[in-house]
């Protein structure tokens, strides 16, 4: 209950003769007033579990009002704070001030509510925070604005946050176009220079370095040789093109360093690499040609050596973090692998250009069919050996050529490749005309793909066994005719031989002078006899060596008709 009076009429000593007063009924007013307070603490302790903080800014005054959690989020003392807007914006980093100025100010003119993220550096710990700041404006009648009221909450881990998103989300965009460039690179060209020189750029770009360069390093020639380079600006006085071929000499610690632990190196101009040190580059890397961070990364390693991909940075502090090593080696790998493709490409087109320079240089019919016995390739030998041309025979399979009567020869050889893998022997196969070809068979089966055969053609060698066995026969005719001529000699030797024997010792027993001539008469004739045949003999070694000739002599027909009268 309150209680009011007022006196209405006083004496002449002027005390109160008169007095009216009233008495009011509170107790709502108390109820209200409690409630009010009630809600402010319920209010405050709201904001305070929301990390809320509260305040006000008088337009008309230029009054500035803040709650001790303001205070708290902007590391001020509330002592030095002297309440105006300038003392806020202040504390705005400077490059924003003057977007969160235009931004308030628009709020004023045209809009009642505002909301914004402010970056602030608090003077209490000289932090970066981040502030979301909600407002509305309180406006007359006439649309003035009379003061405004909003609240502030501090939002630094959710703005890094989404920083740091937004930085991972840019970056791995960078590893993507970096890995779809290289990898179309080597889907396209198939030569190693282009790869590199593509893996090159699309890295550098990627880790947003100031040169990339690819070095092969040669175990065997202990030689450096620069294999391609990028800058991101032409080369000049102040970026240099290091592109060259240097000796191991003049990285002997780097080197083993790399080919030990297969890692990288990394060096900043103000932490020098101690390899680096040890090899005395520290100064024309990081002073002479300016570059504050370089990083060389190992890759592709064999018995002959191994790659080198090379990165500077000018005017960064760059150290690789490990996602940009696990790009790195993704990278590393798909090089490699192209490589790898491009080596057995290289060798396969070899073998491919060798087997193709054989078939066509070859006098062996070459054959090489499908699965299905088709022919997929022949050559020219093939073409001339059976009378078909290419086309023709690409048209055919084995069946095709397989002489009739044939078929177990051809199923026996099919038999040997699916058992053994390859078989060798001969057999026939039909001319384009009919006629059957003598040819040497010479197969291998390949798995998967089909059968390559080599086939010789015999015909002339058939021929010369023919003509062999001819000759052979001829010999042994000729040899039973020598066999039945020297029995008839030996016989036709013999008969002469034994008149010469037996009348010389028939005539030591003669005393009688006719009869001895006559005897001595049948010896020389007998003997002269021996000599015809002996001459006949040497005239047969004559005919056959060809040396015979035919030699005319006077003789008289009585004598040849008298001598066989002299022999007996």
């Amino acid at each position: 209950m309150v209680q009011a009076g007022k006196v209405t009429l006083t004496d002449q000593h002027h005390q109160p003769l008169h007095m009216m007063g009233t008495h009011t009924n509170i107790n709502h007013s108390k109820l209200i007033e409690a409630e009010l307070g009630l809600n402010r603490e319920r209010l405050m302790l709201a904001t305070e579990s929301a990390g809320l903080a509260v305040w006000e800014y008088d337009v008309e005054q230029g009054k500035l009002t803040w709650d001790d959690k303001m205070f708290e989020l902007y590391g001020v003392y509330p002592l030095t704070f002297k309440h105006r807007l300038q003392d806020w914006l202040d504390l705005v980093l400077p490059d924003k001030r003057e977007e969160v100025l235009n931004r308030f100010e628009d709020a004023l003119q045209n809009h009642s509510i505002l909301s914004f993220v402010l970056p602030i550096r608090r003077p209490s710990d000289d932090l970066i925070c981040h502030l979301h700041c909600q407002a509305k404006v309180v406006r007359k009648v006439n649309g003035a604005a009379i003061r405004v009221v909003g609240m502030s909450r501090d939002v630094t881990e959710s703005e890094n946050a989404a920083t740091l998103a937004k930085f991972i989300e840019e970056r791995n965009t960078r590893y993507r176009k970096a890995l779809d460039q290289i990898a179309l690179t080597i889907a396209a060209k198939d030569e190693p220079f282009s790869i590199l020189e593509s893996a090159c750029e699309s890295m550098a770009k990627a880790l947003k370095a100031d040169r990339g360069l690819v070095y092969r390093l040669d175990d065997e020639k202990q030689t450096i040789y620069g294999v391609t380079e990028w800058l991101n600006q032409s080369p000049s006085d102040q970026f240099p093109s290091i592109l060259s071929d240097y000796d191991f000499a003049v990285l002997p610690k780097s080197i083993a360093y790399v080919k030990e632990t297969h890692d990288w190196i990394v060096s900043h101009q103000h932490s020098i690499d101690s390899h680096i040190k040890q090899d005395g580059l520290d100064v024309y890397l990081h002073q002479e040609l300016s570059i504050k961070s370089l990083s060389w990364y190992p890759f592709n390693f064999s018995i002959a050596g191994f790659h080198l991909l090379g990165f500077n940075w000018l005017d960064t502090y760059y150290e690789p973090t490990l996602e940009d090593k696990r790009f790195m080696a993704s990278v590393a790998q798909l090089i490699e692998l192209a490589l790898v493709k491009i080596k057995l490409l290289t060798e396969q087109r070899l073998v491919e250009e060798r087997l193709k320079l054989f078939m066509q240089e070859s006098t062996t019919a070459v054959f090489v069919t499908n699965t299905l016995g088709q022919y997929i390739q022949v050559n020219g030998a093939s073409c001339q050996l059976l009378g078909y041309t290419e086309e023709e025979l690409l048209a055919l399979s084995i069946n095709d050529l397989c002489p009739n009567g044939f078929e177990d020869d051809l199923e026996n050889i099919n038999h040997e490749l699916m058992t053994n893998g390859s078989v060798q022997t001969e057999t026939y196969l039909k001319h384009k005309m009919g006629n059957l070809i003598p040819v040497a068979f010479s197969g291998v089966h390949i798995e998967g793909s089909g059968v390559m055969a080599f086939c010789t053609d015999l015909t002339e060698r058939k021929s010369y066994e023919d003509a062999l066995k001819e000759a052979l026969q001829s010999a042994e005719q000729a040899n039973k005719a020598k066999s039945e001529f020297l029995a008839n000699m030996s016989h036709e030797i013999r008969t002469p031989m034994n008149g010469i024997i037996g009348l010389s010792e028939y005539a030591a027993e003669i005393n009688d002078s006719r009869v001895l001539k006559d005897r001595l008469i049948k010896v020389n004739q007998s003997g002269r006899l021996l000599l015809g045949i002996i001459n006949d003999i040497l005239d047969f070694s004559k005919i056959e060596s060809g040396k015979l000739f035919v030699d005319a002599q006077p003789f008289f027909t009585q004598h040849c008709s008298r001598s066989p009268s002299y022999r007996f």
